[in-house]
This record gives C-alpha cells, sequence and structure tokens, in this order.
C-alpha cells in the first residue's frame, strides 16, 4: 500500500486519532495522542505521530518518538515510557505501510534504528528483545471472584496487611506520591525519571490517571499511580518505604485498586511488565497471572549497527548496586539525566 495517504500529527491531543484508538479492538492506553504532549513536556523527546487515511477516514496510527540527548540520540522509539507501543491499524498492509513510513521519517531525522514495542509475533526484525514479559487478566464486579483467582499463599500476603491496620487513601498528592517513588527507585539501584514526567501525565490525562496509597497510622508507606483506559486498569508507577514489605502492603494495595476499578467497572487488571525470572515477574505470577510473551523489536536504519540496552550485564548490575547507595539527594538530581536511556 505504497500509495496510501500517511500523515504526520501537528498537535496533541487530537480528538480524531484518539476517536480511532478508543474504537479499536487492540488499543491500549499507550496509544493515546496525549502521550504526544508528555513527551514535549520531558524535553528531550521529540513526538512523531503518523497516521494514515483511507476514503477520508482514519484507518492506522503509529504514535512514536525521537530520542536526543547524550544516550539515545538518533532512536525512533514506539512508544517512550510505554510498555506496549507499535502501529494500530486496520490490518496487515496498512500496519506494514506506517512501519515504511517510520523507517523512512527515521532515516531522514538522522535515527540509527526504530525500536517497536508489543506482545509477540512472527514479524521478523534485524534484533529482538524476548527478556519481558506481560500479565494481564480479566476481574469480576465481585469481589469473592476475584479473591478466588488470586492463590491462596497469595492471599494470606493481603489479609496480613489488612491485620496490619493499612488505610487505602484515593486522594494522594503528587508531592507525596513523588518522594516515595524516588526513594524506591534509588533503593532499587535505578535512576528516577524527571518529576515533569509524573506533572504530565496527570495534565494531559486528566481523569484517566490516578494516585492511590496506604497509610499506616496516618504515615504514607506506598503509592501507586494508575492509568485507566475504557474497561482497564493499569497500575503502573509504584513506590513504597522499606517497611512495606514487612507490612504486605505492595499486596495490600494491589488488592485495593483492584477492588476499586471492579467497583466502578473495569473488567480487566494490567500488571505490566516484568523482567523474566526477576522478583516482580515472580510477583505477578503468584498473584495468579500468567506471563505473555512480549518482544521488542529493533529495526536497523541505513545499515546502522543495533544497540540495546541489556538491564542483566554486568555493568548495569554493579551500576545498580553503586546507584542504590548514592544519597537519596544526589541521586535525584542525577536522575532524571542518566534515565534518558530508559525510555
Amino acid at each position: 500500500m505504497t500509495d496510501l495517504p500517511i500523515q504526520q500529527l501537528s498537535q496533541f491531543p487530537d480528538a480524531e486519532w484518539d476517536a480511532y484508538v478508543v474504537a479499536h479492538p487492540q488499543a491500549r492506553f499507550f496509544h493515546l495522542s496525549a502521550w504526544g504532549e508528555v513527551y514535549r513536556a520531558i524535553g528531550y523527546l521529540e513526538p512523531c505521530f503518523i497516521y494514515a487515511r483511507k476514503a477520508g477516514r482514519i484507518c492506522g496510527v503509529l504514535p512514536m518518538a525521537r530520542v536526543s540527548g547524550l544516550f539515545g540520540a538518533g532512536l525512533l522509539l514506539a512508544s517512550p515510557f510505554c510498555v506496549l507501543g507499535g502501529a494500530l491499524a486496520d490490518g496487515e498492509a496498512v500496519e506494514n505501510a506506517l512501519e515504511e513510513k517510520a523507517l523512512s521519517l527515521g532515516a531522514e531525522q538522522g535515527c540509527r534504528q526504530l525500536e517497536l514495542r508489543g506482545l509477540d509475533n512472527n514479524k521478523g526484525a534485524d534484533a529482538c528483545d524476548r527478556s519481558y514479559a506481560y500479565f494481564s487478566r480479566r476481574i469480576s464486579r465481585s469481589d469473592e471472584e476475584n479473591i478466588k483467582q488470586v492463590p491462596r499463599k497469595q492471599r494470606a500476603m493481603i489479609r496480613k496487611g489488612e491485620s496490619a491496620g493499612l488505610e487505602f487513601d484515593t486522594d494522594i498528592e503528587l508531592s507525596e506520591f513523588d518522594a516515595l517513588y524516588s526513594r524506591s527507585m534509588r533503593d532499587l539501584g535505578t535512576p528516577r525519571y524527571a518529576p515533569q514526567l509524573f506533572e504530565s501525565l496527570l495534565d494531559s490525562f486528566g481523569g484517566r490517571t490516578s494516585i492511590a496509597g496506604v497509610r499506616e497510622s496516618g504515615n504514607l508507606v506506598a503509592a501507586v499511580m494508575s492509568f485507566r483506559f475504557r474497561e482497564c486498569i493499569m497500575p503502573y508507577y509504584a513506590g513504597a518505604v522499606p517497611r512495606a514489605r514487612a507490612l504486605k502492603a505492595y499486596d495490600f494495595i494491589y488488592w485495593r485498586v483492584m477492588q476499586e476499578a471492579a467497583r466502578t467497572g473495569c473488567t480487566e487488571f494490567d500488571f505490566g511488565r516484568s523482567l523474566v525470572g526477576s522478583g516482580a515477574y515472580a510477583f505477578k505470577k503468584n498473584w495468579g497471572f500468567e506471563p505473555q510473551p512480549m518482544v521488542y523489536r529493533h529495526i536497523a536504519i541505513n545499515n546502522a549497527p543495533i544497540k540495546r540496552v541489556d538491564p542483566e550485564n554486568g555493568f548495569n548490575r554493579l551500576a545498580r548496586r553503586v546507584w542504590s547507595r548514592l544519597p537519596l539527594g544526589v541521586a535525584n538530581r542525577l536522575g532524571p539525566l542518566v534515565a534518558r536511556r530508559l525510555t
């Protein structure tokens, strides 16, 4: 479909784009056009959203951003900060046309490669990363039915959280969440994203984004920022104090988020991605979620060598240990600069 008209989106958000996304059965939150507004707010990401038209209507979209800066210059991603991305289209021919256009734009902009994030498929690429798995399942409006889907040992963790006197709070300030998140990222040895990311997510997505927390004696011990798209709830960014593990605060907060989502009409709980074999991967399996294979396709542009970030290589393991020992203030200042390579 080389003659299919493909254009680049110039404004964010865009109502026509989002109408197509909301109506498409395979769409995810990450396809919405307001992500372009988020990328612009970050400063080092240039949105490149393209769409195809046929018979006067949109028939396919591909949200992307060009990464600039010291660590990621010349990289076209679909899509930064999103665990899923790639083209959303009316058929494979439209999808292929969008990807061809993406490669053409990448070449024009001096990019070395295109990265497309999605669930496993049979498409070839110069290199594929299958390091991650995706976790999502249907939920019921009944608490009884939902708790039955949680294995017995994990149900016991939820009950321990309840018996610890934890209180669920759906009115958490962004500053409270950000302080908890930044500390957790430092403790895990991971550079934090810039605070502008969370501010922009709340501003750009409005009622689709919410923050919930768990308090012990009035003190916030765990918090999670969730996205909502159609009937799907996605607890996406989270943070907690070290004591939260002993309190079973993570188990408690995810259960309460699920309860609230089911009560307000959600039918899917999206637990996001985790590195295969990691503690987060085991945690989600223990909740009764089945891992779905993911594939991140890396496609070379102009025969450039493929470059990928391996989170488990020796250098990155050492870097995590060093980062976890940094004073929190230092980690918070340096984190947004280093995190540019972690989009």
